[in-house]
């Protein structure tokens, strides 16, 4: 049972990471990838749930880690948002 999971997220248009620190320490990483975004009303929702591969372990994340699935998802994609998502998990020293 997990009791004492921290989550923390960090997004952008079309991408979510999630960070999870286990009770026993062990630190987890899960991307979740989205369609385009949609207006609804005033608001930008994420679009379509496209993916979610099984999360991995802080060693296993790394820029290859995120652009294989970004890759396996679409063949082609504007590398700004890439390059926003790894910006920002670089100031939250999520990734090396």
């Amino acid at each position: 049972m997990i009791k004492d999971r921290i989550l923390e997220y960090v997004g952008t248009k079309r991408f979510e990471v999630q960070r999870s620190v286990e009770e026993d320490g062990q630190v987890w990483f899960k991307i979740h990838i989205y369609g385009d975004p949609v207006n609804f009303g005033p608001y930008l929702l994420k679009g379509k749930h496209l993916s979610s591969p099984f999360g991995v372990l802080e060693k296993d994340f790394d820029q290859n880690y995120i652009d294989n699935n970004v890759d396996s998802v679409y063949s082609t994609f504007p590398t700004e948002e890439v390059d926003n998502l790894i910006t920002k998990l670089k100031n939250k020293k999520w990734l090396k």
